[in-house]
């Protein structure tokens, strides 16, 4: 394969910055780069070259992460990153190394000096394709209904969304309402009490009592003695009854 390719740009080992340089189709000013960057560039010195920057990122990430490996003095270094400084002019890398790694990870790639001038990039087979193919069709029709599913989801959460808001609705009638029944019983109790009250200490039309209670004292003692165990009939509770019943039904007058 060496004897396809150009002898000027090919070597058996490149450095860092020399395979940089070939990547990024510099090689007519890799003198002047070599001068300009020394052993340590970076992307400010590289600034008149844009993508040779490029490029070394890429080759110090893949020195880095084992997807590329350098050599020192003939001993390979897998892993260089770990244990040596990747800026180190010393450290070298083998052609078919590097060609290898432009395949793997960089398939699109057509650098001469690597590949020759009439290299075509491998491209999947028809089958392959085919079978791409159904799957992103089958992939399709599951986003599509996943689509339906979310739309439905969305549409039942609304529904009860609103269902939600009338119960809550319908709830605060009720509990409006209870409150309300709840209001005219208590009225309605304590006007009985006082009817009940007057009629007790009222008079009979011929000016005759219709029992032998003459106040609301003696009213309230005669009731806490015939019903003593019964809650509330005390004279103290009975009193304010009484009195309370006696204001609704002046208020009311």
């Amino acid at each position: 394969m060496l004897t396809e390719l150009d002898s000027s740009t090919t070597k058996t080992t490149y450095t860092i910055l020399e395979a940089a340089v070939r990547l990024a189709g510099y090689f007519e000013q890799e003198p002047a780069i070599k001068e300009c960057l020394g052993a340590s560039p970076n992307e400010q010195k590289c600034s008149q070259w844009p993508t040779l920057h490029l490029h070394l990122c890429r080759i110090h990430d893949a020195i880095c992460h084992d997807e590329l490996t350098c050599y020192q003095e003939g001993i390979a270094y897998s892993g260089v990153g770990k244990h040596l400084p990747v800026d180190d002019p010393n450290l070298t890398i083998r052609h078919v190394d590097l060609r290898k790694w432009i395949q793997s990870f960089y398939p699109y790639e057509t650098h001469p000096f690597l590949f020759g001038p009439d290299y075509v990039p491998q491209t999947i087979s028809e089958r392959a394709f085919q079978v791409l193919r159904t799957e992103l069709e089958a992939k399709e029709i599951e986003l599509a209904r996943s689509k339906e599913s979310l739309n439905r989801l969305q549409t039942e959460c609304e529904s009860l969304s609103r269902q939600y808001g009338e119960l809550a609705e319908m709830q605060k009638l009720e509990e409006a309402e209870k409150e309300g029944s709840s209001h005219r019983r208590v009225l309605s109790d304590l006007n009985i009490i006082d009817s009940l009250r007057l009629f007790l200490l009222g008079e009979r039309i011929v000016g005759n009592p219709r029992t032998p209670f003459k106040s609301g004292n003696a009213l309230i003692a005669a009731l806490v003695k015939s019903f003593p165990q019964r809650p509330g009939m005390s004279a103290r509770t009975l009193r304010a009854r009484f009195a309370e019943a006696n204001r609704l039904a002046r208020d009311s007058r």
